[in-house]
């Protein structure tokens, strides 16, 4: 026997059959014999007010290559009325079992159609339901990460006109396809309709970010030449930017600004076109344009006019925002006194603790601080701020002796040990 040990394998399969009861071996045949569901019955499981059911008709699409297009309507409308960070119907009754959808399978089944399917999604992007916008949005990308063949539709999509659509698709892009789509962005700045040119700058300025910023809240970072064989550089793609930012819409606008702002002093290119913004009626427009000058290093002190005319901006996000800037420039804002002096009496609890801040970077010797800097100490509301309290009360030097005793029993009561020792070191400084 050369084998024995697949003789007594054989020999123990024939005695687990021998002893198997009829009713298991015919359950085996008809698993193994059973065909694998008709399109009909996958789209009836689609619609099945069963999460299981639902789920098992995903995962049967999910198996089929290519997709059958009568299956893509079905499968966009499996997830409708249904929230797609976690597939729960937000409306279902208290204590109910809410039915669900997983986003993840119906994505990735959608995309086995190929881009043949590019027609519906573009469609279902201006659905009313925003699950079934999502998923066409996440699906579009994905054969975006697929195939150049999906890219114009990707353009086609930036003008899409629901507030969360646009940012979807430019926020993925960099992950999902990278620099190789950046030529058509840079072309697409030129389009002529504002909502592609918007769409195509915000998604280049984000993308632009893992080139420019070391920082970058990215996957991977690569170095601004690395464009090069795209026959592009960062600091004319800034400039591409830069030139139609006046020519967009507010939304888009202000956060291809703030994409600009996330590229850091690699983008200083922009400068000269971003002062206009400051007299922009949209808030959110003008609040970015004070942000990005924040980004910019040394080189955006050159706004300093611009920011402190801001302090008397209609809007108070704006108004905080300068006063964010205005303390990371130290003595050098000493124009800005007199109104963040005023700021200072405000009965709004923010604005008097950001001028507080403020005015303890620019000049210290103002009346009136401490009480404002503490209350950022104190304030849970913005426990992000207590390294810029620790800071202010440093500067204060003297003038934060009062502030002794709080700061001793901060150290003695507060869990946080983040802080704790800028803490000590605080008072150890009073």
């Amino acid at each position: 026997m050369k084998n024995p040990s697949a003789t007594y394998v054989a020999i123990l399969l024939l005695l687990i059959a021998l002893c198997a009861s009829p009713s298991v071996l015919a359950q085996t045949r008809d698993a193994q014999s059973r065909p694998p569901p008709s399109t009909a019955e996958i789209i009836k499981d689609l619609q099945s007010s069963d999460p299981a059911d639902r789920e098992k008709a995903e995962k049967a699409a999910l198996a089929i290559k290519p997709l059958p297009m009568l299956l893509v309507p079905a499968l966009l409308n499996a997830c409708r009325g249904l929230s797609t960070a976690n597939g729960v119907d937000l409306n279902a009754p208290p204590g109910s079992e809410p039915p669900r959808c997983n986003t993840g399978y119906v994505v990735q089944a959608l995309q086995n159609a190929g881009t043949q399917v590019l027609p519906q999604l573009l469609v279902a992007l201006d659905d009313n339901d925003e699950s079934v916008r999502q998923l066409a949005a996440d699906t579009l990308l994905g054969l975006a990460h697929d195939s150049p063949a999906a890219w114009p539709a990707v353009i086609t999509a930036m003008a899409n006109t629901h507030y969360e659509i646009p940012p979807r698709i430019a926020g993925f892009l960099p992950d999902k396809v990278g620099a190789p789509i950046a030529p058509l962005l840079v072309r697409s700045l030129n389009d002529s309709k504002p909502r592609i040119r918007g769409g195509s700058a915000m998604a280049l300025s984000w993308l632009l970010e893992r080139y420019g910023n070391p920082n970058a809240p990215n996957d991977y970072v690569e170095p601004p030449s690395a464009l090069n064989r795209y026959g592009l550089t960062l600091s004319g793609a800034v400039l591409d930017i830069a030139k139609v930012l006046n020519s967009l819409e507010p939304d888009q606008r202000a956060q291809t600004i703030q994409g600009l702002a996330g590229i850091g002093p690699p983008a200083k290119g922009a400068i000269p076109y971003v002062p206009p913004m400051f007299k922009d009626h949209n808030p959110s427009v003008r609040w970015s344009a004070v942000y990005f000058f924040g980004a910019m290093g040394q080189a955006g002190k050159v706004a300093m006019p611009d920011v402190i005319r801001s302090l008397k901006d209609p809007d108070k996000g704006v108004r905080l925002r300068a006063m964010a800037f205005l303390e990371s420039c130290g003595p050098a804002a000493k124009d800005a006194v007199p109104d963040l002096a005023i700021a200072l009496k405000s009965t709004d609890t923010d604005t008097i603790e950001q001028a507080s801040l403020a005015l303890a970077s620019i000049d210290p010797s103002q009346e009136g601080i401490l009480p404002g800097v503490m209350l950022t100490l104190n304030d849970p509301n913005h426990p992000e701020d207590r390294a810029n309290a620790f800071k202010a009360l440093t500067n204060l030097g003297s003038r934060a002796k009062p502030a002794a005793p709080a700061l001793v029993h901060l150290i003695a009561t507060d869990l946080d040990s983040e802080n704790s020792d800028d803490k000590a070191l605080t008072a150890m400084r009073l």
